[in-house]
């Protein structure tokens, strides 16, 4: 038998690295590290070094990473205790965005009163101006709790880690140069690659003083604990873009993972931030065929999670059936018709990689405990309501 052609394993799922002084660590801790876990078939190698300086600590966990033909590196901090669910969440957001290597939780410093440990540009201090389940660029982070594509070691030269504390003056100009390494190595992947960095705002930390035994975490009522859903906390726009609408004559919660969009919640939206049913109406328009085939029904599912006990959800989609009609009836092959294949192409999420019709979207509705679809066609779009069926009416209609 010729074993060329099978498809074999090779390599570690993720190396979770662990710098330490060799300090002891608490409970709380052990109990969170215990609890970590990668996603299903992920084998998981833990590289501790003790009593090295950081930076030398991190290099050496990056080159065991490389070593082991690992996937990811998982950095965990001895004095970080960080949520069960944090790895295995990183993990999944960077396997789909693959233009994001580097992905970090949020804790705060040792300080009276704490801030975060999110940065956006260098010598500004911390970067407040986000709310707890935003998934936001950043330049900079506290990488104790920190997720990173073993690739990147690849692309910098070593060492890829180094910690800066100079105070040097050449002919009356301060040239004084300090860098924790963890900044340092994030300055160069923003420098020198064309990858991202993000935040994931759901992952908050705490930071423990070993020796106190006190944890420090975010202060209350700071920016990022603030909650949006002030104006109209019963209707969401998923997608929003840069348009501000009105829907059942309120400004809904807006929803993106674009800055520039200023919406009120950044996100990847196959991943929202608000509790099941949140919303009397879930709105999305143009945003459910930028997902592949295999996905786009759990970003449904996603979706109408959010809906209340008899709440709605809106879908306005472009109909590939219209652009069938066009292409193979009308022989008409205009933007339109090609925005509608293949998406406007206008930024980095606007690719179509799905196409849907009423029947399609319909059927995945009623699946998710949905009733009738009032659909209306109006060109390209189509526009789908549906309400939720409650338990009660669904039991009521079986029996008849």
């Amino acid at each position: 038998m010729n074993n060329a052609n099978r498809l074999v394993s090779s390599g570690t799922g993720v190396v979770v690295g662990i710098p330490t002084l060799g300090r002891p660590v608490s409970l709380a801790w052990a109990s969170s590290y215990k609890s970590l876990n990668p996603p299903i078939n992920f084998n998981m190698t833990v590289c501790q070094i003790t009593g090295a300086p950081v930076a030398e600590a991190r290099n050496a966990i990056a080159r065991e990473a490389l070593k082991l033909e690992s996937r990811y590196v998982f950095f965990l901090g001895d004095d970080v205790i960080v949520p069960a669910h944090a790895m295995r969440q990183f993990i999944t957001r960077m396997e789909n965005n693959p233009n994001i290597s580097v992905i970090g939780g949020v804790y705060c410093s040792k300080s009276n009163p704490p801030a975060p440990l999110v940065f956006r540009g260098n010598g500004q201090g911390s970067y407040w101006d986000w709310k707890i389940g935003e998934f936001f660029e950043v330049t900079g982070l506290g990488m104790d709790c920190t997720l990173v594509r073993t690739d990147l070691f690849k692309q910098l030269p070593e060492p890829w880690f180094r910690t800066m504390n100079t105070d040097e003056f050449e002919e009356g100009i301060n040239k004084a140069d300090q860098w924790t390494e963890d900044l340092w190595f994030l300055r160069r992947v923003a420098q020198e690659t064309d990858t991202k960095i993000f935040c994931d705002g759901s992952i908050i930390c705490e930071h423990e003083d070993i020796f106190s035994g006190k944890r420090y975490t975010l202060p209350p009522q700071s920016l990022p604990t603030r909650v949006a859903m002030t104006e109209s906390p019963r209707v969401v726009d998923i997608g929003c873009g840069h348009i501000r609408r009105t829907i059942d004559g309120m400004a809904p919660i807006r929803v993106d993972i674009r800055d520039e969009c200023e919406p009120d919640y950044r996100c990847d939206v196959r991943n929202l931030p608000f509790a099941n049913g949140s919303f009397d109406t879930v709105f999305s328009s143009h945003v459910l065929e930028h997902f592949n085939r295999a996905e786009w029904k759990l970003v449904l599912a996603e979706w109408t999670r959010l809906v209340d006990t008899c709440g709605k959800i809106v879908l306005i989609l472009p109909n590939i059936a219209w652009a069938a009609h066009m292409i193979s009836v009308e022989k008409v092959i205009n933007d339109d018709v090609l925005n509608v294949l293949y998406g406007a192409q206008s930024n980095d999420y606007d690719y179509h990689y799905n196409g849907l019709t009423p029947e399609r979207v319909g059927e995945a509705l009623i699946e998710l405990g949905f009733g009738i679809i009032d659909l209306k066609l109006d060109g390209y779009n189509m526009i789908l309501t549906s309400h939720r069926v409650s338990d009660h009416i669904a039991q009521g209609s079986g029996n008849e």
